[in-house]
């Protein structure tokens, strides 16, 4: 199990030109570790598996993990009929397996379903009982309830399981106006490891938004927090593009130490090993 767990890490990684058809047998094992992992490289590969074979994968004994990514797939096909199948999933005890279960049904326009669930939802965000609220910030997730209630807002609610539910949901819905309060998320200690799962889930595009973030700082404005700046640059590390590279190397010029030494650090460990100019700025900087 390791190898297969490091040689999906492996493709995902370096977006090796797999099929659907080649992970497929992986997601069908019986490990619950191992399916999840293939089903994820699937989702982020883009990989569109066979329908039929997804929908055998998609039974209520399925683990958790297994099934928010076998949903996740599942949303290329909103196909009315399969409503009866993803319906009962509304009720999983797991927040994000409901979560998905119920933008799926809205895609599908599955109005008998959908009423009744939005009413249900609307209550609970009212409600006084903070894992009642978690739950429902984390299910309306991608969809809009009422203008009094945003997803965004919900980072500022008084209870932690809620703002964490809030982040986890941004990240698993890929909605790109999710990521500059993703990004201030980092600067608040209680959600830096949520809000950094879920901008590793944008892809390169969060590169872009961190740019425009950083050129924001520009002299006689409110700067950065040197801790948000540090998160910031571990976030672009990952994204690994052409346009991450220099934005790290624009940060080996901060007028702040650590945020000037990690960008070093950070293109010494990303890059190093792929352009001798970096290497060897890796080398001089400490020198």
């Amino acid at each position: 199990p390791r190898e297969v767990v490091q040689a999906l890490a492996m493709i995902r990684e370096m977006a090796l030109p797999v099929t659907a058809d080649d992970l497929m047998p992986v997601a069908q094992l019986p490990d619950p570790e191992l399916a999840r992992r293939a089903l994820e490289c699937m989702n982020d590969l883009r990989l569109l598996p066979d329908r039929d074979a997804l929908l055998a994968i998609l039974s209520p004994e399925q683990p958790a993990g297994v099934l928010r990514e076998g949903l996740r797939l599942l949303a290329a096909w909103s196909d009315p009929a399969l409503t009866e199948v993803v319906a009962p999933f509304v009720q999983h005890p797991d927040p994000g397996v409901a979560r998905l279960a119920v933008v799926w049904l809205k895609a599908a326009g599955s109005d008998v379903h959908t009423a009744s669930i939005d009413a249900q939802l609307k209550n609970d965000l009212r409600s006084q009982q903070a894992d009642r609220r978690a739950r429902a910030a984390f299910i309306s997730g991608g969809f809009t309830l009422d203008a009094t209630h945003d997803l965004a807002a919900m980072l500022d609610d008084p209870s932690p399981a809620v703002r964490k539910s809030a982040v986890e949901s941004m990240g698993q819905i890929g909605s790109p106006e999710f990521i500059p309060p993703l990004m201030q998320a980092l600067a608040r200690s209680d959600l830096v490891p949520a809000a950094t799962a879920a901008l590793a889930r944008y892809g390169t595009v969060v590169v872009q938004h961190a740019q425009q973030l950083f050129d924001s700082a520009s002299p006689g404005s409110r700067p950065l927090g040197v801790a948000l700046q540090l998160r910031l640059l571990r976030v672009v590390e990952r994204g690994g593009t052409a346009e991450a590279m220099l934005l790290l190397m624009a940060q080996v010029e901060s007028a702040v130490g650590l945020v000037r030494d990690n960008a070093v650090l950070a293109l010494c460990r990303r890059y190093g090993e792929l352009d001798g100019m970096i290497v060897y700025s890796c080398a001089t900087h400490f020198t």
